[in-house]
């Protein structure tokens, strides 16, 4: 007869939601890039494209860290027209694996995790970054990941006004609706933007193949968020506006194969030369981070697999604690 530490514990959406807070999340997020830094140890391949016609993508993830008995295996699905059915953009599981024996000890909805973490992870750039100061910021692409962005800075710094951006008409609006609650400010939709001049932080969490900002749109000492590429061809920031600013990306090899600097990379724009340090090398001591109110940073954030293994552990840790979840046996 199987016992409980045999079987695999199930953990829906709900389940997620439930358990994984942002404060701890932010916080063991920080110390994993810190560990990764450290152990100089970047595991390759980080993720696994098929593309299936023009609107169906599907991404395999391992996530692995130094010293960790277990990993993850993340399958997302990723369907454009979604969207317009109202239905999740992103579909997704987390199988969270014993390295030792290879057992399944939890198997998770990703599309949550992937949110949170992806939040998270900009707070933590947001903190190093941004200026102590900063509390305005500008949102470029009124959707889900943007709300656990905001709500994720917001446990790093007093956010007192946003503005917000979106091409489709009436999104933005919904979004601070839906917002105001959540994360107390002063909302304002954006006319153009130009308007993040006029903020301290700016996020950009777009699907956009074409710059959302320019050279034009910053002034310095500003902290950029770039979150929405993900894949090769996705291109939030132009290149003109790359040049003016310290370039900080998660990781070296996939901000110019499939993150924020990939397009300008693949033009022969940027290279490695580039590069002022990635978020993980600051954070344990390799690299400087602001050291003047005027510096630029730009954070390229692609995501990486290793912060589904920090989340997923959190949950199934605090699920077995709380009785949640269901226990089955393959």
């Amino acid at each position: 007869m199987s016992t409980p530490r045999e079987k695999t514990l199930l953990l829906t959406r709900e389940d997620v939601a439930r358990l994984l807070t942002l404060p701890e999340l932010i916080e063991e997020l920080r110390n994993a890039y810190r560990l990764r830094s450290e152990a100089g140890v970047a595991i390759r391949p980080q993720r696994a494209m098929a593309r299936h016609g023009e609107d169906s993508t599907t991404v395999i993830f391992p996530g692995m860290l130094p010293g960790c008995d277990r990993y993850t295996v993340k399958v997302n699905a990723k369907t454009a027209g979604n969207v317009a059915q109202g239905l999740p953009f992103l579909c997704g599981v987390i199988l969270l694996i014993n390295r030792l024996n290879g057992s399944n000890e939890a198997v998770l909805e990703s599309g949550l995790i992937t949110a949170m973490r992806t939040g998270a992870a900009g707070a933590v750039a947001a903190n190093l970054l941004a200026r102590h100061e900063a509390r305005t910021v500008m949102i470029i692409g009124a959707g889900l990941q943007a709300e656990w962005m905001l709500q994720a800075l917001a446990h790093v710094r007093r956010v007192r006004e946003v503005r917000v951006l979106d091409i489709a008409p009436g999104r933005a609006d919904d979004w601070i609706h839906r917002m105001s609650s959540k994360v107390p400010a002063l909302y304002h939709v954006a006319a153009s933007a130009r308007e993040a001049r006029e903020v301290d932080i700016v996020v950009t969490v777009t699907q956009s193949h074409e710059p959302v900002l320019t050279g034009d749109d910053f002034r310095a000492g500003q902290c950029i968020l770039a979150i929405g590429a993900d894949e090769p061809g996705k291109h939030e920031l132009a290149t003109d506006l790359l040049r003016k600013c310290r370039l900080v990306p998660d990781d070296r090899e996939l901000c110019f194969s499939d993150g924020a600097f990939n397009v300008a990379h693949r033009n022969g724009e940027i290279s490695d030369a580039d590069i002022h340090a990635e978020i993980g090398e600051i954070l344990a001591g390799k690299k400087r981070g602001r050291t003047n109110e005027e510096e630029t940073f730009v954070f390229g954030n692609v995501g990486l697999p290793f912060q589904d293994l920090v989340a997923a552990q959190i949950v199934r840790q605090r699920a077995l604690a709380e009785g949640v979840g269901m226990l089955f046996s393959w």
